[in-house]
């Protein structure tokens, strides 16, 4: 089975959005200290403050996770609706 290496893209959102980790932080009654050792990458949050970061910066969770290069997200189409499918291997070509 393939090793999937996963990065948490908060600091890049936080950067396309126009938040300072420090606001992220008190809106979801964080300290400053650990959003920013989320945003860079010293340490990994739970799939709970995970949540509570993409309700903050009103995304799915799944646009917080950056993939390696040899693996993609996958939409389903269903009726229009383009619904998350998972990270799988990325075709070669």
């Amino acid at each position: 089975m393939a090793d999937i290496k996963t990065k948490i893209r908060v600091q890049q959102v936080l950067n396309e959005k126009g938040i300072k980790h420090i606001e992220l932080a008190k809106m979801i009654n964080m300290s400053a200290q650990a959003i920013g050792a989320i945003c860079k990458h010293k340490t990994a949050p739970s799939l709970s403050t995970l949540g509570k970061i993409a309700i903050a910066l009103d995304l799915e969770i799944h646009e917080l996770i950056d993939t390696s290069d040899g693996f993609g997200h996958i939409y389903m189409d269903e009726e229009g609706v383009k619904n998350w499918g998972g990270i799988l291997p990325k075709c070669r070509k």
